[in-house]
Parts: C-alpha cells; sequence; structure tokens
C-alpha cells in the first residue's frame, strides 16, 4: 500500500532536513510520498523545501499558500491532493516511530479503517473534565482531548473528511463523526490537540444555546405571572422593580442565545465558502486532483 504523508510547515526550516531523513529511514521499504503545505513561511521553509524536491523528485510535493492560514486548514488542504492508499497526517514534532506502527497495523488489520493515536495521560482540572464528559454525552465524538494529530486512515475515508471539513473545519471531531471503524491507540506519550474549555462546551453542541435561551423564556414567564400576582395582591415600587428586573433579564437571555446560534451559523457556512488561495505547486502535476 502506497502512503501519503500530509506535512504542515509554519517556520519549520531547521527542522524539515532531519524529519525528512527520519521519515525516509523509518519508510524504507514501503511507498510513500510527502505532501509538504508551507503556510507562508517566513524563514527559508520554502527553499529548504524545494531542495528537497530537486534532490527527490520522486517522493516530495509541496503546497505553498499565500498567507497564514489556521494549522487545521493546512491539513485541509493537503487531504484534497492526496489520492494514495493510506494517507497520514503528521506534524513535524510528532514522534514519527509511531508512523511504522500505524501502517503495520491497518495491513494486518483489515477490518479497521484508521488509527488515532491517544495520549490517555493528559491531565484535566474538574471543571475540563465536566466539559468533555458534557460533550461526549450529547455527542458521538470520542478521546476529545487525548487525541494527538498522528493519525492514518485509509482512501475511502477521504471523501467523508474532505466534506465534514469543507462543512465544519477540520478537526478532531471528524474522525468519529463519519462512522468508520476506527482504532484508538491508547499507547501515544506524544503530543496532543487540545481544545479549550469554551470548545468543549459550545464547539461541537448547540445545546448549551438554545439552554439559555430556553432559561430567558422561563424566566419571562415567570415575572409575567409574578406581576399578574402582585396586581391582584399587593403591587408596590419593590415588587414593580422585581418585575422589570426579571423581565429584562428573561428578554437579555432570549436576545443572548438567538445571538449566539445566529453566530454560530453563520460561522459555519463562512467556513464552507472559505477559499485557499495557493500561490505555488511543486512536484504536483495538473491532473494530480
Amino acid at each position: 500500500m502506497k502512503l501519503d504523508l500530509i506535512v504542515p510547515i509554519n517556520d519549520n526550516e531547521k527542522q524539515i532536513n532531519k524529519f525528512y531523513d527520519d521519515v525516509k529511514e523509518i519508510l524504507k521499504n514501503i511507498k510513500y510520498n510527502f505532501i509538504f503545505v508551507d503556510n507562508s513561511s517566513t524563514d527559508d521553509s520554502l527553499d529548504v523545501l524545494k531542495k528537497l524536491y530537486k534532490s527527490d523528485d520522486d517522493h516530495i510535493k509541496v503546497i505553498s499558500l499565500s498567507k497564514k492560514y489556521a494549522e487545521n486548514d493546512l491539513i485541509h488542504i493537503g487531504l484534497k491532493y492526496s489520492k494514495n492508499d493510506l494517507i497520514c497526517i503528521v506534524k513535524i514534532d510528532d514522534d514519527l516511530s509511531y508512523i511504522l506502527k500505524m501502517y503495520k497495523f491497518l495491513n494486518d488489520n483489515k477490518e479497521y479503517d484508521c488509527v488515532c493515536n491517544c495520549n490517555n495521560n493528559i491531565k484535566n482540572n474538574f471543571f475540563r473534565k465536566l466539559a468533555i464528559k458534557y460533550t461526549k454525552k450529547q455527542t458521538d465524538i470520542n478521546n476529545l482531548n487525548e487525541l494527538s494529530s498522528l493519525k492514518m486512515f485509509r482512501k475511502n475515508m477521504l471523501t467523508g473528511i474532505i466534506e465534514l471539513s469543507n462543512k465544519y473545519g477540520y478537526s478532531n471531531a471528524i474522525y468519529s463523526k463519519i462512522g468508520f471503524n476506527i482504532y484508538y491507540d491508547n499507547t501515544y506519550i506524544g503530543n496532543t490537540d487540545n481544545d479549550t474549555l469554551a470548545d468543549y462546551i459550545f464547539k461541537y453542541s448547540n445545546k448549551p444555546l438554545k439552554f439559555v435561551s430556553v432559561i430567558g423564556y422561563i424566566i419571562t414567564i415567570i415575572s409575567i405571572l409574578y406581576m399578574i400576582y402582585m396586581f391582584i395582591f399587593s403591587l408596590n415600587k419593590v415588587s414593580l422593580l422585581t418585575f422589570i428586573l426579571l423581565l429584562i433579564s428573561g428578554i437579555n437571555l432570549i436576545i443572548i442565545g438567538m445571538l449566539c446560534n445566529y453566530i454560530t451559523k453563520s460561522l459555519f457556512i463562512l467556513k464552507a465558502s472559505q477559499t485557499y488561495i495557493i500561490k505555488e505547486t511543486i512536484g504536483i502535476d495538473e491532473n494530480y486532483l
């Protein structure tokens, strides 16, 4: 099986050659391609990649972007240029020994479509654990906190990953959502892609936003019922002020929930319509896509 390695590059001039040599040694008996995606590096990363291509044009492909993008966007772009049997997402500072391990696992276990490396030794505080537990309960996403950037999957997953990336942006969540048979390797001890606490609460589910609006409606109804009660029994300045505060609070929560929901949907639409401007490609022919 031939392998595509998608490698985001962001000012990694001094690391590229060692990374290339290490991977080349690890995969010496395997057919592979490097797909380097250069994030408009400000150092000499692109020049280093060009020299690598001249020395090994059979294995090197380079995509150079015209401006800076998020790292996950680089992976998304690289996926669109991949066409081999297996695809590996690897960052330049990942534990490279796992590349061969993943390759052998997928070669020996045809029932699995993907290997995701997880680090179960991540330490979280109480609130982060609570947020992750909530997110896992509300979504079908597994191993949210422990997933590494280092993954390998079969070509049959590629279309689904790209389609979801177009809609939501590339993230760890995609792998659980497309429904293939994924093996989570819990022996990994390298870096992981940790989202913020707010990401866990709001990124993967819109239920918290709906909850805010529901609370707003409840407070508004309570304020109206309270005012009716006061009119019947004992209307005074304190009760009137209480009614006004409750009513304003309820309406504000309703508006906040509606605005947040609207903004979230708008961001998804913008993400789906985002275009990536490629300045230069090296080693990729016109018929590659």
